[in-house]
């Protein structure tokens, strides 16, 4: 049994001690600002004067202090010009883990304790137990056994494994290690506060400046010292390895201008801790500072970049594939990716990245394109040996984005406040609830009555538990009825469709109106245009089915028979045909796609989703799915046998989009596949559709 049972009590006190000294605390006042900021987009320094009836000076004030506090996150509170004070959306939410990390009754999740264990595993150095991680979380044994499994699957992704000999310890190549490190700084970096960095980067800093290096003008110099302060105190100090660069890579490194400066830095780091550093870690520092366009111009010259171009122009037909996009220009959408790439997988293979600051915002802003992204990323991992983490993800969701925002696909969403009066659990539960109703929605802020008063940033709905005066409110219980689902579901799914039109017509207008008059207040005049077409909507503009409407109980046939792949696709569409919604050439444009092609329309194990263009036959978006008592072949490989058809027949490049996300997200699961495959009626199939149409 854990020791920890036995002075629970006092290790709770001592780590609550320690969490009270090393994180994040804000007196009322300044705890009053942060709020008013992560209430508001833009907020001038006039409102806060009005609102906590303090000085200009006092505000001037308050806020460098906070950001003296959060800059160890690499956070920042910025001052736009004309529109005042700002935090972006990705910062919002890690100032709000931060917060609630630093709380001395804060329990950690399961999560938290996986990433925890993971850290202690790099920078402890300390015998790693079982009986250290009781301890160390005040949890049972067998939370920590079930823990250390979740330590095992994390890190798997990154190639490396764990060993149990002797104490845990992490093992793999040092490329991936630093490469999982730098991704748990990056995520996680308030779990490192107790390891004290801020000293040694504040010595290290000013070092520099008496040097005069001009690598400390880098936009970036601050995040990158910060992050070797941590580095070479805690990780390189324990594990003492040393990454091997090519021959070729420390040629194109030495001969940039930034080598000299960064062995003065190395000198620098070596003297503030006082230890022996390789002479090679020259390399691995100087990578942080060297600018992509450098990297390009060394890849492009040297015809590195031969490798890169076939699984790039893999990954965009893939994602023209699942996502059933026409993508008219292959070679310059490949093109812009290929360029973002190379950089990028430069620095991965020598376990560094950057933060993508607008993640937040283009997981909320191309959410289906994002999920199409995840899964066609695998394309690039699979053939180059490399794992893309959520921040990679999203600046290739942005290539893909923009091109379907071009090509008029439907790419916004609603955005959703939040108005509860109950508290923060009741309000995170209602919150829980609607992300699963919906899939298609930006929950952009959760508000109290009295901040919902004052609130200035733009909603499309406000969904609350208490009476509001307002259009856009939709009134539900804490626990949602039925009744509060359908009333939701009815309000905003008909309405999802629609406002990609709408934005761009009322964008139209206001653009209009600037050219020859001066708008004093710009969001008013948005609502009152907005209104204005609400109120003389045409229903079905821009129509978005759900999967649930395109896959019921008249377009499911199971366990049906066929002698090839064409007889199957014939079997899979004729359904289709019979109800008008495509003619005959349509079926046969997607046979002849298949054999110009090959099986690119295997999309998951199992399963196919033959399609052809909309000009080929299509009258109706619709879709169709089949299972069949026996194997399809698509060709002689084992990956290509298939047991379901989805036959798609999209009417645009934005009709079907939202249902193909959610099918999308329903066969990343093997077990929704095998469920359907074992289903013995049309209505086992639909509950599995069920939860995943939104």
């Amino acid at each position: 049994m854990c020791v920890y049972f036995v002075f629970c009590a006092k290790i709770k006190s001592y780590i609550m001690n320690l969490r009270k000294e090393e994180h994040m605390k804000l007196n009322k006042r300044l705890e009053d600002i942060l709020d008013i900021l992560m209430n508001h987009e833009y907020v001038k320094i006039e409102k806060i004067v009005k609102l906590l009836n303090i000085s200009r000076r006092t505000v001037y004030y308050d806020i460098s202090k906070i950001n003296d506090h959060i800059k160890k996150y690499n956070l920042e509170i910025s001052n736009v010009r004309n529109l005042g004070y700002h935090i972006t959306s990705e910062d919002k939410d890690k100032i709000r883990k931060v917060l609630k990390y630093s709380k001395d009754d804060y329990i950690l999740s399961s999560e938290e304790r996986c990433i925890s264990i993971i850290i202690d595993l790099f920078l402890s150095l300390e015998k790693l137990t079982i009986e250290r991680y009781c301890n160390k979380l005040l949890v049972s044994r067998n939370t920590v056994l079930n823990d250390i499994k979740n330590v095992r699957e994390y890190i798997s992704k990154y190639k490396l494994e764990l060993e149990a000999k002797n104490g845990y310890k992490l093992v793999g190549s040092n490329n991936s290690k630093r490469y999982l490190f730098i991704n748990l700084y990056n995520e996680y970096n308030y779990f490192f506060d107790e390891y004290g960095y801020m000293q040694v980067f504040e010595d290290i800093k000013s070092l520099m400046k008496e040097e005069d290096l001009n690598i400390l003008k880098n936009t970036n110099a601050n995040y990158i010292l910060m992050y070797l302060a941590i580095f070479y105190k805690n990780y390189y100090v324990k594990n003492k390895d040393t990454i091997t660069f090519k021959n070729e890579d420390k040629n194109f490194l030495d001969s940039l201008d930034s080598h000299k400066e960064v062995k003065r830095l190395l000198n620098i780091i070596r003297k503030v801790l006082n230890i022996d550093i390789d002479e090679d870690e020259v390399y691995y520092i100087q990578t942080f500072f060297t600018k992509d366009e450098d990297i390009r111009n060394y890849f492009y010259q040297n015809e590195l970049n031969s490798k890169y171009i076939l699984p790039v122009n893999m990954m965009v037909k893939e994602f023209e594939k699942i996502s059933c996009i026409s993508i008219e220009d292959y070679d310059v959408l490949s093109k812009n990716i290929l360029n973002h790439l190379i950089p990028s997988i430069f620095k991965i293979r020598y376990g560094i990245y950057y933060l993508n600051l607008i993640k937040s915002e283009v997981k909320q802003k191309y959410k289906s394109i994002y999920q199409f992204t995840k899964q066609v990323v695998k394309t690039i991992e699979n053939n180059l040996d490399i794992y893309l983490n959520d921040d990679e993800i999203a600046y290739i969701a942005m290539y893909f984005g923009g091109y379907s925002s071009k090509m008029g696909v439907e790419i916004k969403i609603p955005k959703i406040v939040i108005v509860c009066n109950s508290g923060m659990a009741t309000s995170q539960l209602l919150k829980n609830q609607i992300e699963q109703l919906f899939d298609l929605i930006e929950i952009q802020d959760i508000l109290s009555l009295k901040n919902f008063e004052n609130y200035e940033k733009y909603y499309d709905f406000a969904i609350t538990t208490v009476d509001l005066n307002q259009k856009q409110a939709i009134k539900v219980n804490p626990i949602l009825t039925d009744l509060d689902k359908q009333n939701l579901l009815s309000q905003i799914s008909n309405t999802q469709s629609v406002f990609n039109f709408e934005q761009e017509f009322i964008n139209k207008i206001i653009n209009g109106v600037e050219k020859y008059a001066t708008i004093s207040n710009k969001e008013k005049l948005r609502e009152e245009i907005k209104n204005i077409v609400i109120s003389s909507r045409e229903k079905g503009k821009s129509y978005k089915a759900t999967l649930r409407e395109l896959l019921n109980e008249d377009t499911i046939y199971l366990n049906q028979e066929a002698t090839n792949w064409e007889d199957a696709i014939r079997v899979s569409a004729n359904p289709l045909k019979d109800l008008g919604y495509v003619k005959d050439s349509y079926i046969q444009a997607m046979i002849e796609n298949v054999r110009k092609l090959g099986p690119y329309i295997v999309i998951a194990p199992k399963v196919a989703m033959p399609h052809a263009r909309p000009e080929d036959g299509v009258n109706k978006v619709s879709m169709t799915l089949t299972t069949f008592k026996e194997e399809i072949y698509f060709s002689g490989k084992e990956q290509h046998k298939v047991k379901i058809l989805i036959s798609l027949a999209p009417k645009d490049n934005q009709t079907h989009i939202k249902a193909l996300a959610c099918l999308t997200k329903m066969l990343s699961k093997k077990e929704n596949i095998d469920k359907i495959l074992n289903s013995k009626d049309k209505d086992e199939v639909l509950e599995v559709i069920n939860k995943y149409s939104r």
